[in-house]
């Protein structure tokens, strides 16, 4: 890891034991080989300055993923023995799975009832570290040297719960659904609590409203959902709301072609202007841990093609309009190599053309025995960042021989419905809406660049990344839940008051991507259905964080009730003559990956994802932002024919510096003196 960059110690050389006797499942985990040596995994997490010292961090067993978020069993524990009364607390996690993990805190607390426990822990952490049960003691059992002896511990009942009780018939039905999304307990999930302090995020309310609309037949819009947040309020909203839920997808025959999807028209035109671009590929790699047979990875990635067609997809000129026709069988490129220089890695991503069926490009690389780097390559046309996880979830059960059903509609049936739903008007709500959004054209963001902007829209791009640990995550989510807003709403609302202060604007316009899965079926379909927003922030002079954040927040939830309307007709109904040397509409863009699959363990493999960048840009600045299990990630992909590396640390830098204003001093205003910069070609402003 770099330096600072809190990592797992692994120790090695000749004093390393040759594993545990008799234990070879124990072995096979803590014993690993990497470039032909063994190591042994301690487990301590620790990290190593400048000067090759290691700081001791705690140990990996203290580090739980609860509902998809990390938690710290120790930290929660120290926040029980901090509430008067409490004489001693003991916190673990329960549950072998990921679905049926829950928190559990023991307590000894003999004035203390466990609602007052509980209300304490409610001001002191966020909702996903609250304890899913809290079982109270007369003491704490121990063992022979004085350490908790957990083995003899209570298990927790029905009424150690900290939801469940007393739920009405609408509101069990929501837990439910509820529970499927978040991976808890229907038990564990009380009428007070909040959809997003159990671990919910925008994608996954994306989720639970499509079942909603599947299972309870009506609609509920995101910007309802996200005003009820709690289980009663969300069950009251659905008792009260007279939408009905979208009807279902019409199957075409199978060999007939169909209108793509909305979303893909842009790129199409993109695609067949440039074809050998490789702006619009998505490329990512996945490093494997594990025994892998790559002849039977090799088979699983081919039935992973098989199932779902739009990786099949061939696309048809008919005159002047495009058509799409899935193909019957269709082998991906699939290539192992023991081995594989860096040449050959960075050849693996090349055009895909427009005349022939896009499917898949695989490249296995054997680092080690146990060691595997799979790369993927697929184009945008057909693919997005949900999908992504569709793919590698469904490969890797493919290869463990795991049957999987047929998703509920093929994509070429999505891609019809959505075309003929806009064709038909029914999106007319969400066309009204943007364009009220936007009825002037907004002005481009006067950034300063190192080199002047040239006559075409700059392409040629690299990132720099940034990594912090998971305290950073805490923050931000607790943060979100001081003003009730989201993580997203928060990251993007420093990124805002960045680009504001770095321009002087007060009308900034950032592109921002969402599922697009407007309907339940779509959720298991690998296809491209993703669509860009705009969201346009208006501040005045005394703005604070705190408004900005609230406003950000406004401006996205509605943005998510409205997505259905595709950004390219936005487009030409606002922009009018295009300025080919930009993005229309916006220059920055930004998005909250919060996907959680991008480190994972599935039959008996440790996977972790990676999305690779091939040295291209689609705008001017992209901040993209993972959360992920133990750290989060800030990754600026930036123009590099407009500016230098050193001004792209500069601006990210500054995002760091005024993240950190945003979740500690939210009442501080976005306009103040100037920042600098080291840009060469930037003023100073004053602001």
């Amino acid at each position: 890891m770099p330096s600072g960059v809190v990592g797992e110690l692994y120790t090695g050389g000749l004093g390393l034991a040759r594993g545990f006797l008799n234990q070879p499942e124990l072995t096979r985990q803590r014993f690993v080989v990497i470039d032909g040596e063994q190591y042994y995994r301690t487990g301590d997490r620790v990290h190593m300055d400048a000067d090759g010292l290691l700081h001791f961090h705690g140990r990996l067993d203290d580090q739980v993923k609860i509902r998809g978020n990390l938690v710290e069993t120790k930290e929660v524990t120290a926040a029980l023995m901090a509430v008067p009364g409490v004489v001693d607390a003991y916190v673990r996690v329960i549950g072998a799975s990921r679905t049926d993990r829950t928190l559990v805190a023991w307590v000894v607390a003999p004035n203390l009832t466990e609602r007052a426990i509980r209300n304490a822990l409610r001001e002191a952490l966020p909702g996903y570290m609250w304890p899913d049960h809290v079982v109270r003691l007369e003491r704490l059992p121990l063992n022979s040297s004085g350490k908790v002896d957990w083995r003899t511990l209570p298990q927790p009942s029905q009424s150690d719960s900290q939801g469940g009780a007393d739920l009405s018939p609408e509101q069990q039905r929501l837990a439910e659904i509820w529970s499927e999304v978040l991976g808890l307990s229907v038990e564990a999930i009380g009428p007070d609590d909040s959809f997003f302090d159990l671990g919910g995020n925008s994608l996954r309310l994306g989720v639970v409203l499509g079942r909603i609309g599947a299972r309870l037949g009506v609609r509920l819009s995101f910007a309802d959902a996200f005003t009820a947040r709690t289980l009663d309020a969300m069950s009251d909203a659905i008792i009260a709301t007279t939408s009905t839920a979208p009807p279902a997808i019409p199957t075409a025959a199978p060999d007939r072609p169909a209108d793509l999807h909305p979303q893909q028209r842009s790129l199409y035109a993109i695609w067949r202007a440039n074809p050998e671009s490789v702006a619009y590929n998505i490329p990512f790699r996945l490093d494997i841990r594990g025994p892998l047979r790559w002849e039977r990875l090799r088979a699983a990635l081919s039935e992973v093609v098989a199932q779902h067609d739009a990786l099949r997809m061939r696309f048809i000129l008919d005159g002047d309009d495009v058509r799409q026709e899935p193909m019957g069988a269709v082998e991906p490129w699939f290539e192992y190599r023991d081995g594989a220089s860096g040449e050959a890695v960075e050849s693996f991503v090349r055009p895909f053309h427009p005349d022939e069926v896009p499917a898949p490009r695989a490249l296995l690389v054997q680092l080690s025995p146990d060691r595997h780097a799979l790369y993927l390559d697929v184009h945008h046309i057909v693919f997005d960042g949900v999908s992504l996880r569709l793919l590698v979830d469904e490969l890797l059960d493919r290869y463990a021989g795991t049957f999987l059903p047929k998703p509920p509609v093929r994509y070429v049936d999505a891609a019809q419905w959505c075309h003929d739903r806009l064709a038909s008007g029914a999106e007319q709500p969400d066309e009204s809406y943007w364009l009220k959004q936007f009825t002037d054209v907004p002005p481009a963001l006067a950034l300063p660049t190192d080199h002047p902007r040239g006559s075409r829209r700059a392409v040629c791009g690299s990132v720099i990344r940034r990594e912090l640990d998971a305290g950073w995550i805490g923050r931000v989510v607790a943060a979100a839940r001081r003003h009730r807003t989201t993580e997203f709403a928060s990251l993007l609302a420093a990124y805002v008051a960045v680009l504001g202060r770095l321009t002087g604007q007060r009308d900034i316009t950032v592109g921002s991507p969402v599922s697009g899965r407007v309907h339940p079926d779509f959720d298991a379909v690998i296809g491209m259905f993703v669509s860009t927003v705009c969201l346009r922030i208006h501040l005045d002079a005394e703005s604070t964080m705190a408004d900005l954040s609230a406003q950000v927040d406004k401006c996205s939830r509605e943005a998510l009730s409205h997505q259905s309307y595709p950004f390219e007709r936005l487009v030409k109904q606002v922009a009018g003559a295009r300025d080919p040397a930009r993005n229309p509409l916006f220059d920055a863009f930004f998005a909250l990956q919060n996907i959680e699959f991008y480190e994972f363990r599935k039959h008996d493999l440790d996977v972790s994802v990676e999305l690779l960048n091939p040295g291209t840009t689609r705008f001017d600045l992209n901040l993209q932002a993972y959360l992920r299990p133990d750290r989060l990630v800030l990754d600026l992909e930036y123009a590099t024919e407009l500016f230098e590396r050193s001004s792209a640390d500069y601006i990210l830098d500054q995002y760091l510096a005024v993240l950190t204003e945003l979740v500690d001093s939210p009442g501080s205003p976005v306009y103040r003196a100037a920042i600098g910069t080291s840009m060469t070609s930037c003023p100073d402003f004053d602001f």
